[in-house]
């Protein structure tokens, strides 16, 4: 009767039965999990990429709008040499000609142009910098997203973690129990049996003892036989979701050293620079004398002094 007992609880009872079953479903969660953190780490791998390359185009439109206003400062200086030694000459007292001082206007529009162009370079580059540095902002949202991935994942595998292998364990002990009582309910039949043919059948009590150890030995020994099978499959669990924390842990390491990277270029180009020249004061056109040069009108010239005034003329000129 003890042994039918057993083997009746554990029918109705059905240990491990709860934990087992929520074990299967983890088996499609960890599958899913995975999946989940592959596609984050191929998500960061590809972002990585794309931020560089964004950096780098940062940088080398940077580059390209300082190497240019270097080379319009480097134009706007000779025309300010230019201008300067036109003025000194004026300032001298010697009067310049209709060509020098159309020259000085000249210089003066060209270097106003090129102040004009710094700006636009200045204007451009930065209008530029900050969309590729307005692009590369957005990236954050992925990284944000495989952070809260692998977040879920952890919370997933501690929730397994705190029951999976308890299961295991219990399930070998009902399995072990099981057994033990199947054996002693067969050795219960087989004595209660002996007992009834000694009787030569007429023991009721003894048949009824041989008949319940018998059922509660066979009830037990499929019992023994499902908790093994859960122990096995509860296992194959426990595995998967060792496998998904080894995964989660590569790719938090692989995230640890992408967000990393990812604020070293955020500040790289947030640290880009212009050099923009300071020395580039252009003079204003009114200070550019309007004057011809006084000439006598009343001095004769001969042929001889005026072949002398055309030589000097032509060697002014050059």
């Amino acid at each position: 009767p003890l042994s039918l007992a057993v083997a009746t609880a554990y029918k109705i009872k059905k240990p491990n039965k709860t934990e087992k079953e929520a074990c299967d479903e983890l088996q499609n969660e960890m599958t899913n999990a995975q999946v989940a953190l592959g596609d984050a780490q191929n998500e960061m791998s590809d972002m990585g990429d794309e931020i560089v390359a964004l950096s780098d185009e940062a940088q080398m439109a940077n580059e390209e709008a300082n190497d240019g206003i270097e080379d319009k400062k480097t134009e706007f200086d000779m025309y300010k040499a230019s201008y300067d030694a036109l003025k000194a000459k004026l300032e001298s007292g010697e009067p310049l000609s209709e060509d020098e001082k159309n020259l000085m206007k000249e210089l003066v529009t060209l270097m106003q142009q090129l102040g004009v162009n710094i700006t636009n370079i200045q204007d451009d580059t930065t209008k530029n910098v900050e969309e590729i540095y307005d692009n590369m902002s957005s990236y954050q949202e992925g990284y944000d997203n495989a952070a809260e991935t692998m977040a879920e994942v952890e919370g997933l595998t501690d929730y397994a973690e705190s029951f999976d292998e308890t299961t295991r364990t219990m399930c070998y002990v009902e399995a072990a129990s099981q057994g033990l009582n199947a054996a002693s309910g067969g050795k219960a039949a087989y004595e209660a049996g002996a007992a009834a043919a000694r009787s030569l059948g007429f023991n009721a009590w003894a048949w009824a003892c041989a008949a319940m150890g018998a059922t509660g030995a066979a009830m037990s020994g499929l019992g023994a036989i499902q908790q093994g099978q859960w122990a096995g499959e509860v296992g194959t669990e426990i595995h998967m979701r060792r496998d998904t924390q080894g995964l989660n842990s590569t790719t938090t390491e692989m995230y640890d050293e992408n967000i990393d990277v990812y604020a070293g270029q955020m500040e790289g180009v947030e640290n880009l620079e212009l050099e923009i020249p300071e020395d580039m004061e252009v003079p204003e056109e009114t200070e550019i004398p309007t004057q011809q040069v006084p000439q006598d009108t009343t001095q004769t010239t001969s042929p001889q002094n005026s072949t002398t005034d055309d030589k000097d003329k032509d060697k002014k000129e050059k």
